[in-house]
């Protein structure tokens, strides 16, 4: 028997996001999946273990922006795979503002009910 470890619910969930690592160099991944403690990024770039950066993801309805910025760190690689032939990196939100976590809460619920 397996013990899962994730503590929240991870839902797929599929856009562009910025990617800051904290030596600046900007990464524009593809976010594969997200639940409140963090997310994967679908990327070939591979930030080292540990590096903590900015994460900012622009949701966009018809002329309405909504911005949702976390500081992450980086705690897993993946390797490319048949099932992911890119491969990318699971991020762990170590703070996030209110706003931003409000949203993070409603983009989840919303996946979760579609």
């Amino acid at each position: 028997m397996t013990t899962e470890k994730r503590k929240r619910k991870r839902v797929s969930f599929i856009i562009q996001t910025e990617f800051i690592p904290d030596s600046g160099e900007r990464i524009y991944p593809l976010i594969q999946d997200l639940s409140m403690n963090g997310l994967f990024l679908q990327t070939e770039g591979r930030p080292g273990l540990g590096t903590k950066g900015k994460i900012e993801i622009l949701l966009q309805c018809g002329n309405e922006e909504k911005k949702l910025s976390a500081q992450c760190r980086v705690i897993r690689h993946v390797a490319p795979s048949p099932q992911n032939p890119i491969g990318g990196v699971g991020l762990e939100i170590y703070e996030i503002d209110p706003d931003s976590s409000i949203l993070l809460f409603n983009i989840i619920k919303y996946q979760t009910e579609a």
